[in-house]
This record gives structure tokens, sequence and C-alpha cells, in this order.
């Protein structure tokens, strides 16, 4: 049991705090795991093995020194040599989107920077709910601490739930807001 836990990411001093909990049995032990299995599940962007045709295809025929750029910046690995090489692409939705916004005219350099002014600030931002929910289980996030309950108010915090819906309403008005203010600040001519 605490191998699964430790595999699942969870430090020592937590499994031990954890399963110290008066109200901690060997089925609420499992239904944590399942719930961070159905964490797991939620997002449908598994990494992908794939050949440089099938690359070019997801990258709806890259402009020359694509693949190259998006190797050094990591978005993808190469594996193995010559004729078998392959490539691990970690998000196939996310290239896919930048695939769209290159034919956009939206480059493939200007969406890496996108995603990464994006990741850092969504890492944060999610800590910090997370953070906050945590403070909070049981009263105010989740009707009580038992793993049910959690995985309920969890689903509220998927990308297809209410706070995804939330999340991209909040982003959409985010970059009006910031459009605008441009606008009315830039000199005419421009």
């Amino acid at each position: 049991m605490v191998a699964e836990l430790q595999d699942k990411g969870l430090r020592l001093r937590a499994i031990r705090d954890f399963i110290l909990t008066p109200e901690t049995t060997a089925d609420s032990v499992q239904q944590w795991l399942g719930l961070g299995q159905q964490i797991d599940r939620s997002l449908a962007d598994d990494p992908q093995l794939l050949s440089e045709d099938e690359l070019h295809t997801l990258l709806e025929g890259p402009p020359p020194g694509t693949i190259a750029m998006l190797r050094q910046a990591g978005v993808i690995t190469a594996q193995g040599h010559g004729l078998t090489q392959r490539y691990l692409v970690e998000s196939p939705a996310l290239l896919k989107i930048a695939a769209r916004l290159a034919s956009a005219g939206i480059t493939f350099e200007t969406t890496l920077r996108f995603y990464e002014i994006l990741q850092k600030h969504m890492m944060r931002a999610a800590d910090e709910l997370v953070e906050h929910a945590l403070r909070h289980l049981g009263k105010g996030f989740a009707r009580s601490t038992r793993p049910e309950d959690v995985a309920e108010a969890v689903k509220f915090l998927e990308p297809d739930s209410q706070a995804g819906q939330a999340t991209h309403l909040i982003f959409a008005r985010e970059i009006r807001r910031a459009i605008s203010e441009h606008l009315k600040t830039a000199p005419s001519g421009r």
C-alpha cells in the first residue's frame, strides 16, 4: 500500500499522516488511489509515439526546421535512428492546436512562447486552487473528507466541468481587456 501511494507521488510523511488518521481503512486508501486514477483519466491527451510522416500529418505540413525547433524546445523527443526513428509527442492535442494556429499565421515559435506564458501562470493558479481546496476540505470544498465526496467535488475542477468553463470565460475576458487597453494606448497608424 505504501509503495502504491509513493508511486502516486506522495512523500513518506504524507503517507504516515494519512495512514495514522483514525478514519483511514484499507477501503479508504483504495478510494483515494481511485481518485488519483479518476484525475489521470480526465485528461484525454496521452503521449504518442509517431513516425516522421505521422508527425508531419499532425503538424499539417510544417515549414522546414519546425521539427528541429520542437525537438530543441522539448516538445517532442526523437527515439531511435534512421528509418526506425520515431517521435514521442507529450501532448498531441496541444501540438494539433499549434498546427491550427500556424495555419492562421501564428508561428510555432510564437505559439511555444504563448504556451510557456500560460503554463507558468496556470501552474501557479492550479497550485493555489488546490492548496485552497485542501485547506477547506470538508469545510467549503466537498461535503466531507470522505474520498467519494472529494471525488464528487474534484469532478467540478476537470476541464469539461463548470470550472473549465469558468477558466475559459475568465481567460477570454482578460484577453479582451488586455487587447482593449493596448488599443487605447497604441499610437495611431500602428
